[in-house]
């Protein structure tokens, strides 16, 4: 490329003229000896260095591949300590400085991170912490993003629970400069609906606390919606929304307060909103709250409203009479009961639903002339009992007279009664508009209470005993009693799920399987209830430090989780860790070492899971635990590999291996022989299964590892007798020195497993020989096989007695 060109020439010039000092790149710093820091002439070489520079970024729009240094900060928060001290805010900085008092510290990301760690220590006081180190730093964001959401709706968490810290923040909101910096644009909505929530009665004085903070319209719209549920929330709000800014929300409020019934707040609320000037755009949106006055007798009310919106330039639909006589308006239940009340001193009669039901059970009356009798005498519901005798009125041998059932139902609505609400009247209402006759055969039929249909354990039940006869009716009436509620989406996953829960109270696992087979061809997952449920019903209760007679179960279970896992369900990591307990504890290693293995690669490699069969890839990351999206080191306490194989793991798995009985043939074989059938001898299991982790992303201390093993050969080759009846065993059953059981242990997990951390750092493992370790190890071995010795002595002599099994 010629920069010699003129027109490029020009085009440099003109924007170096043209730039703002602030996009004009930094002068070379003044070399060592200058005046006042004035520049030096720079050589030909560096001029060409930055005209090619500017040539790529400014003209040819290269772009920059320097590396984004934004979360730079990552490398510092790769341990539990280095977290810790960074999200220690409330105490000194006693290590350097802290990554919150550098350039870093507007990141949301940052912070969010130290505030998770410190909520999880201290609770919501680690939340406080976190808020009280932000606001001395007077942190303020440039940018919203969803960083700075979530960490403002932690930082509330705490401060509902404390109004000192509410209020600092409201005063940290009111004092950023929004020209400049951006605030929690949902501060006020967010405090206020949980303070209409919790203390309706304060809602006013936090408002006045909150004025000025942004409130857009649609969470007023929210807040309204709120209030609407008690008449003490709707009194404050009310309240509120008289001091809010001006916006229009007639059509929002009055039309809602009329579709609830509340006509009472609906005029009160006309009337403070057309005093705000807030008029309805046409009278179809006051339609409801006019057709009340009309209808209740309230028309010197009714003439003052219509003749304000005369005056106000309201729009009046020409389908809208102004008078009310030849009225043909849908009248609501409570209006017509206040009409009764007031003019003809009938109340609204409360009639049991068993007088109802005899009623219609009588053959002297129509079914007709029983629900105008119904209307008459002010019923407003009829209960289940006395919608099944309307329907066994119906009913004509093996089907229900579907026109009469719909004929009676559209009757009940037309003169104002209700069903109710329970779920034999909800599912007959259903079958009705299905028509779906035998099902409403069978549901009428029903020789069972109507209140029993409530009861989802009961059901479960007759399903499972339905089941079992083969009673196929029965079968499709219980179901759809059970999943009346569901939508059509959700409805196949229930059904399964409802089966398979009915599978398990009838031991029938072969059942069990098919139906998790069949979930996960079609990748539908287990509820978190069914998956208790068999947790319930397959494993038995094991007492601390005790192993379970038999693993039947436990195998059964882990081949249906295993399937679900695949098909999307999130199982518990700690119902994983009780299933590899037992089988460790029961000595089926082979078993756990497979399942452990499989758990790890599900876990951490996302080719292992998209490879499994049936797998999508929709659904192949939505079984992992929540916090597992967040977390990339295997030494975060919360990691999944942390929380299935925890640091007391080793230890365990240690034992198990060396209580296996295995003689391996070392006699007449040299040193290093006997070292390497003892490293594959079943003695070592454990060691091997822990480096076998280690290599798939487990995180193991090796100190805790070194410990571990010193102690088994301190079992095995200590003076003393051990206690446990399975130790005495294992030392019968084990051949070899302890010093080649040290040299395969390290053969297992490497030269650096018995040596101390200082000598670690001092030497690297090459240069430190054999014999050297050895040396060391039997100086720690015997300390410690005394040590031990003297613990037992003392105990022996507090309890009185020796050893036992």
């Amino acid at each position: 490329m010629d920069f010699s060109t003129p027109t490029l020439q020009n085009s440099i010039q003109a924007k170096t003229i043209c730039s703002k000092p602030s996009e004009v790149a930094p002068s070379s710093p003044p070399l060592e000896g200058s005046d006042d820091g004035e520049s030096q002439p720079r050589d030909g070489t560096q001029a060409i260095n930055e005209l090619t520079t500017y040539v790529e970024r400014e003209i040819l729009k290269i772009p920059d591949h320097r590396p984004d240094l934004r979360w730079h900060w990552r490398k510092r928060l790769l341990t539990f300590e280095q977290v810790n001290y960074e999200s220690s805010l409330h105490h000194p900085a006693t290590s350097g400085s802290r990554i919150v008092d550098t350039t870093q510290q507007n990141d949301p990301k940052l912070w969010l991170d130290l505030l998770h760690f410190r909520e999880r220590i201290d609770g919501l006081e680690g939340i406080a912490v976190i808020w009280n180190g932000f606001q001395k730093r007077n942190v303020r964001p440039t940018k919203s993003n969803d960083h700075w959401y979530f960490l403002w709706k932690n930082f509330l968490r705490v401060g509902y629970t404390k109004d000192r810290l509410l209020l600092e923040m409201c005063e940290f909101n009111h004092s950023t400069d929004r020209t400049r910096h951006t605030i929690f644009k949902e501060f006020y909505y967010q405090v206020m609906r949980h303070i209409l929530q919790k203390r309706p009665s304060e809602a006013y004085d936090w408002h006045l606390r909150l004025k000025g903070l942004p409130l857009s319209y649609i969470e007023r719209n929210k807040l309204f919606n709120l209030a609407l549920s008690t008449p003490s929330v709707m009194k404050s709000w009310k309240r509120i929304h008289e001091d809010l800014p001006f916006y229009p929300a007639y059509s929002d409020i009055v039309p809602k307060l009329c579709a609830h019934e509340l006509f009472s707040d609906a005029i009160s609320w006309h009337q403070m909103l057309v005093n705000q000037g807030d008029w309805p755009s046409s009278t179809s949106i006051a339609k409801p709250l006019l057709d009340h006055l009309a209808s209740s007798g309230k028309d010197e009310l009714l003439t003052s409203i219509t003749i304000g919106m005369i005056h106000a330039g309201v729009i009046f639909d020409t389908s809208y009479s102004a008078t009310t006589e030849n009225l043909a308006l849908p009248v609501s239940r409570q209006a017509m009961n206040e009409v009764h009340s007031k003019f003809y001193s009938i109340q609204p009669k409360h009639i049991s639903d068993e007088f109802c039901a005899r009623l219609l059970a009588t053959q002297l009356f129509s079914v007709k002339s029983i629900i105008s009798g119904f209307h008459i005498l002010g019923v407003d519901t009829i209960g289940p009992r006395a919608l099944r005798e309307m329907g066994l009125r119906e009913i004509q041998g093996q089907t229900c007279h579907l026109l009469n059932m719909v004929e009676h139902m559209n009757h009940l609505q037309q003169v104002g009664i209700s069903t109710g609400t329970s779920k034999f009247s909800r599912l007959v209402c259903k079958l009705v508009d299905e028509k779906n006759t035998q099902l409403l055969h069978d549901v009428i039929t029903c020789d069972q209470d109507p209140n029993v249909f409530e009861d989802r354990l009961t059901q479960e039940s007759l399903l499972a005993s339905y089941h079992k006869m083969g009673d196929q009716r029965q079968i499709d009436r219980t179901m759809a009693i059970l999943t009346l509620n569901e939508d059509s989406f959700s409805l196949p996953m229930i059904k399964l799920n409802i089966l398979f829960r009915c599978s398990l109270s009838l031991d029938d696992l072969e059942g069990v399987s098919r139906i998790v087979e069949t979930m996960r061809m079609r990748g539908l997952p287990l509820t978190d209830m069914s998956r208790r449920y068999m947790w319930q019903n397959l494993i038995d209760t094991r007492k601390s430090g005790r192993a379970v007679s038999t693993i039947r179960n436990v195998r059964a279970t882990i081949n249906i989780w295993q399937g679900a896992l695949r098909a999307g369900t999130r199982i518990p990591l700690r119902d994983w860790t009780e299933l590899l307990r037992r089988l460790g504890m029961s000595c089926h290693l082979v078993e756990y070492e497979n399942l452990a293995v499989w758990l790890a690669k599900w876990y951490t490699d996302v080719k292992f899971r998209k490879s499994m069969e049936g797998l999508t890839r929709q659904s192949s990351g939505k079984n992992l635990p929540l916090q597992y999206t967040v977390l990339t080191s295997t030494t975060d306490p919360r990691h999944p590999l942390r929380v299935l194989f925890p640091p007391v793991m080793p230890r365990a798995v240690l034992a198990w291996g060396f209580q296996k009985p295995d003689t391996p043939y070392l006699v007449g074989r040299t040193q290093s022989e006997r070292v390497g059938l003892l490293a594959q001898s079943s003695s070592l299991w454990g060691l091997r299964f822990i480096v076998t982790l280690r290599n798939l992303g487990a995180h193991f201390d090796r100190n805790l590892i070194s410990k571990a093993c010193m102690n088994r050969l301190v079992i095995k080759f200590g003076q003393d007798v051990s206690r446990r009846r399975r130790n005495r065993q294992a030392q019968q059953w084990q051949h070899g020195s302890w010093d080649e059981y040290a040299l395969a242990m390290q053969r297992i997990w490497g030269p650096d497993l018995f040596m101390e951390q200082s000598t670690i750092g001092e030497l690297s493992a090459q240069e430190i020989s054999i014999q050297d370790q050895l040396q060391e190890l039997r100086a720690r071995l015997s300390s410690r096989i005394q040590l031990m010795a003297t613990k037992a002595r003392r105990h022996d002599l507090k309890t009185g007695s020796g050893s036992n099994d």
